[in-house]
């Protein structure tokens, strides 16, 4: 087997498990270069083998399949049936201000808009940071939520107040920090501003 792994080194340890017999070689095979078992790069102690991926094959970001084979004196051979278990992640997901514009009189969990942001592999994560500098699904507020996606969506706390009544008078615009996670864990704060736009309500 191949342990999955996410890291933001190029040169990571991965890991896996293997059982050999009597005769029994193991390699391991990782973006064209494969690794044989006592090769001072891939050990096995046990049934735990585990691959230093050396500085001479230093890995770009982008996601790895791993393999790991084993085969026996009679040459039939045994591979792991995982595949991209290596992702190798350290540039930060982009996220810029940006605006969402939204029509008054929503109902609750109505989706107002879409946190756009870009990441060079995979964004995992949206949230909203609070003054305490925690990151939740819910404004402060908890007049507003957003999803692992980036859609945001309006609670039913804010359906009577006047983040949903134009017309109230209020500020029309509620700004908020939004922090992009991706897969590795590397974050992008930006300020998303939701603003109220008015509806003719004229019977």
């Amino acid at each position: 087997t191949v342990n999955a792994l996410v890291t933001t080194s190029g040169k990571p340890t991965i890991t896996g498990t293997s059982t050999l017999a009597a005769g029994d070689t193991l390699t391991v095979s990782l973006n064209g270069t494969t690794y044989t078992e006592g090769d001072g790069n891939l050990t096995l102690v046990g049934n735990d083998w585990t691959l230093v991926v050396p500085p001479e094959n230093t890995l770009p970001e982008a996601r790895y399949n791993v393999e790991a084979r084993v085969v026996d004196v009679a040459s039939n051979v045994a591979t792991d049936v995982t595949s991209d278990e290596l992702i190798v992640d350290s540039t930060a997901p982009l996220v810029a201000d940006q605006t969402l514009q939204y029509a008054e009189n929503r109902n609750a969990n109505a989706i107002l808009g879409n946190v756009v942001a870009t990441d060079n592999l995979t964004l995992a994560d949206f949230g909203f940071r609070w003054a305490d500098d925690s990151v939740n699904a819910s404004t402060e507020d908890g007049y507003f939520s957003i999803d692992s996606s980036g859609l945001v969506r309006m609670n039913s706390a804010a359906t009577g107040t006047s983040v949903n009544d134009y017309e109230s008078g209020a500020s029309t615009d509620s700004a908020y920090t939004v922090v992009v996670t991706d897969i590795s864990g590397l974050t992008a704060d930006a300020s998303v501003t939701l603003s109220i736009t008015d509806l003719d309500e004229t019977p």
